[in-house]
């Protein structure tokens, strides 16, 4: 049927459009409520008449097209507004050239706008019903394409196939819209914003929302969003992310997956942001800050956070409440400021709670008040441009390695937590300039070879107790625990305490030494303190002094015979030095010769004598020092 001969509904709607007026028709029965999609085709692709060079939209309200309205390749000569209108078969608007389309509230059975060109905006808000897939793809929209309020259901399949749609102001699905099925943006250019906020996105098991390569020109807000499937912005650029009080369900699966993508300003998962299933931001690049503030990441057994090789050019925050179960695995990230998760609390019990091998700060770690890791903090090769602040955490892995801190470098390490780690300590190589520790949370087990520090910060603990710390190390003796800790007392100008250290290191040097060398050991111990304290010497000499006299002058004259008829006049204080010192000859030996217990005497005396002379000399040429 021709416009020109319509029924008598339809020519009178014509009418109205002509004139510029709305027409309602959602008070009308069943009949006059009626139009053929037929009509309704030719209508809109048919040149209108003139009107002073006006282009008079259709606007038709609570219309019921019965048929299909296939406009596939055909130029719309009027903007399309049709409101609360119901539709029984499939809208084709395929290749199909535009100045708008509207269709707020309407009802149909889906939508197929392949490569669809408007110039200006396309509305499926206020209500708008698809019982199947609304088909955007490779669609260029002119304005901006509204789906606010809208309902999409295709369950188990497309709701909305937008890939590689081009979009030159917003995409706005928020205020209550919802979708069974994917929404699908593959490779789309939003040259606005995206609002997704409130929305309700469920596709269980699948993908919910498939944005890889997604380009936004503004923000993508996602506040409060709703989403049962998986979210994948994988590769996508977006100047700022807003998923504050969002809930993302993908049990056992991917929740959301942000590998590789660029964010050129802050994303923010806080405010009660959940998560159930791995949040993927694996070699994220983010040149604003990462929140993740009072989030909440679900996936026990699994990875809560995946973010191997992120980068971050300021800082990361996991506060306020941040809780994780599953893996928080960073290895390998770059962050520009700080990284802090104070109160933070990480549950992977019998694996690994923190794993951030080779992580770069720029700022500070805080892992402080409150803090708490159930499984292992694994910080090996972790630089740290401040502090490494673990005051007050709680560092929990029962039998394992609680805290690895394996050739990790720090300005300053606080190690001091609210309790003693249950687990053991690996401080094996790492180098830190400035260490806080205190006597009543020391690990009950520590391994300390080759850990480096510059100095002791209000350290109240004496070298004695110091002592018992470096007998920790799992490894047992090492020298350079020793050396280290001496190091640092001469730094701090406490030479007494820093004497003290080098003596233990010597004497705890018996463990690994032969029964020969053990003696040896415990001989210069004994008589010089390792050549620390070679005044022992002296004392040794008086006291052999003494004894020597008061044998021999006991023994003088029945066991002391004369030896040489020219020699000196016995006196046992000479005898005794003289046989005691070897580099002295008062004449005195060369002169008697002793007898009987005597004679075993001053055997006793030159081997002490060689003894002391040699332990005098070892310990002022520093031989003993440098072993």
């Amino acid at each position: 049927m021709n416009v020109d001969e319509p029924a008598e509904n339809e020519r009178r709607i014509v009418s109205s459009i002509d004139a510029g007026e709305p027409v309602d028709l959602s008070g009308a029965d069943v009949v006059h409520r009626t139009l053929r999609a037929e009509w309704l085709s030719e209508l809109l692709t048919t040149a209108p008449p003139s009107t002073g060079g006006r282009v008079r939209p259709v606007r038709i309200r609570g219309a019921r097209i019965t048929g299909p309205l296939d406009l596939e390749a055909c130029t719309l000569t009027r903007p399309l507004l049709l409101e609360e209108c119901h539709f029984d078969d499939v809208v084709t608007l395929n290749d199909a050239t535009a100045l708008t389309v509207r269709l707020p509230g309407c009802r149909l059975p889906g939508l197929s706008a392949r490569s669809l060109h408007t110039a200006g905006d396309l509305e499926l808000n206020d209500g708008f019903t698809a019982e199947g897939t609304v088909d955007l793809l490779g669609a260029d929209i002119g304005g901006k394409l509204s789906l606010r309020r809208a309902h999409i259901a295709n369950p188990g399949g497309w709701a909305l196939n937008a890939d590689r749609l081009v979009v030159a102001h917003g995409l706005f699905c928020s205020g209550g819209f919802t979708a069974e099925g994917e929404l699908r943006l593959l490779g789309a250019h939003i040259g606005g914003r995206i609002d997704l906020q409130r929305a309700h996105i469920a596709n269980p098991g699948g993908t919910a929302l498939q944005g890889s390569w997604l380009t936004v020109g503004q923000h993508m807000l996602c506040e409060g969003l709703h989403v049962e499937g998986r979210i994948n912005l994988a590769g996508a650029r977006i100047p700022h992310l807003n998923m504050s009080e969002a809930t993302l369900r993908n049990p056992g699966g991917t929740a959301l997956d942000g590998y590789g993508v660029i964010v050129e300003h802050d994303i923010l998962c806080s405010d009660g942001f959940t998560a159930e299933g791995e949040l993927n931001l694996c070699r994220a690049q983010i040149d604003g800050q990462l929140y993740l503030d009072g989030a909440q990441l679900t996936n026990p057994g699994g990875r809560a956070l995946y973010a191997d090789a992120l980068t971050t050019k300021q800082s990361l925050f996991c506060r306020d409440g941040f809780a994780a179960e599953g893996e928080v695995r960073v290895i390998g990230a770059r962050i520009g400021g700080v990284c802090n998760l104070t109160g933070a609390r990480l549950r992977n019990p019998g694996g690994r709670a923190l794993y951030a091998v080779r992580i770069q700060i720029e700022g500070d770690l805080l892992c402080r008040n409150g803090f708490t890791a159930e499984g292992r903090v694994q910080l090996g090769g972790a630089s740290v441009g401040g502090q490494l602040d673990l005051q007050g955490a709680r560092l929990l892995n029962p039998g394992h390695q609680a805290l690895d801190l394996e050739a990790a470098r720090a300005s300053e390490l606080i190690l001091m937590p609210a309790a003693p780690p249950d687990g053991l300590v690996n401080l094996t190589n790492a180098q830190v300039g400035i260490f806080h520790d205190e006597q009543a949370t020391w690990p009950a087990v520590i391994r300390l070879e080759g850990f480096t520090y510059d100095s002791l910060v209000d350290d109240a603990v004496d070298a004695r107790e110091r002592l018992r710390w470096l007998t920790r190390n799992r490894s047992g003796y090492k020298p350079q625990l020793y050396d280290q800790l001496a190091a640092a007392y001469r730094r701090a100008g406490q030479e007494e305490a820093a004497r003290q250290v080098a003596i233990a290191k010597q004497r705890h040097r018996r463990q690994v030494l032969g029964l020969g060398g053990k003696l040896a050991n415990w001989l210069l111990y004994v008589t010089v303190g390792y050549g620390y304290r070679t005044r022992l010497a002296a004392a040794w000499l008086i006291g052999l002094l003494g004894v020597g006299t008061c044998v021999f002058a006991y023994a003088h004259p029945s066991a002391m015979t004369r030896s040489n008829p020219n020699g000196p006049t016995f006196n046992a204080f000479a005898y005794t030095l003289d046989v005691l010192l070897p580099v002295i000859d008062l004449g005195q030996q060369k002169a008697w010769h002793p007898q009987g217990a005597a004679m075993y005497c001053s055997w006793l005396l030159i081997a002490g004598g060689w003894l002391l002379a040699t332990a005098i000399v070892a310990g002022l040429t520093g031989i003993i020092k440098r072993n």
